[in-house]
């Protein structure tokens, strides 16, 4: 072993013909030692590293390489080698990941198509098929998916265009659209707001609610002090 861990017996100086004379040998005709060549320049003729060259196959020190990779290996743990599922997978992965990236880049192209307008003056809402709405259109604000931002609006037989039909609103997907519906609601259903503002208490100050008892007991106590006639 001792002779072979020379520089002549373990380096090569023209990689690439020398991977092109293994490769164009007979397997059974090689020796073990042109196999073990062989595995190794294929190892590092992986295109586009540039890995294929005399800084990889010239070892000048064969004797002191072969210490620090017997030192190395002592410790180091041994990959394991791929599972048959191993590559299947990850083209299973890539092709899910492609799928999934499509279906995102055509949400976002749809909902970039899909765009609101709002008029403060006569809270007027556009729909994107050009349809317009004002509070005084809104037969009901339907909030049974709330939770799941879509609200549903029907539509007074009076309109013109969208007369009887409900209106299915996504919320989550444009901004301020919420604060439009909220505001038309507020305006075509004014004793919802009342309601909600019934609902709610007044803070009471603590030194105000008890400065009327304590003066009402001074006065029943001054009243009974009062001698009688």
């Amino acid at each position: 072993a001792e002779s072979r861990l020379t520089r002549a017996a373990v380096s090569i100086d023209d990689p690439q013909a020398e991977l092109a004379r293994l490769n164009g040998a007979a397997r059974a005709e090689l020796t073990s030692l042109e196999v073990v060549r062989l595995a190794w320049l294929e190892a590092l003729n992986v295109p586009g590293l540039g890995m294929l060259n005399t800084d990889n196959t010239v070892i000048e020190s064969p004797r002191e390489r072969h210490d620090e990779l017997e030192e190395y290996w002592e410790t180091a743990q041994v990959p394991k080698p791929l599972s048959w599922y191993d590559i299947p997978s990850q083209f299973v992965i890539v092709a899910a990941a492609g799928v999934w990236g499509a279906y995102l880049l055509q949400l976002f192209a749809r909902v970039g198509r899909t765009s609101y307008a709002w008029s403060p003056e006569d809270r007027r809402l556009t729909l994107p098929n050009g349809a317009t709405l004002v509070p005084s259109d809104l037969e009901d604000v339907d909030k049974r998916k709330w939770s799941k931002f879509i609200v549903f609006l029907p539509i007074k037989k009076s309109h013109d265009k969208l007369g009887g039909k409900e209106v299915r609103v996504d919320l989550f997907r444009h901004d301020y659209l919420e604060d439009w519906i909220l505001e038309m609601e507020r305006v075509a259903f004014p004793d919802r707001a009342e309601d909600d503002d019934d609902g709610e208490e007044e803070p009471v100050d603590a030194d105000e609610s008890s400065e009327p008892s304590v003066v009402a007991a001074h006065a029943e106590e001054s009243d009974d002090a009062k001698p009688t006639a």
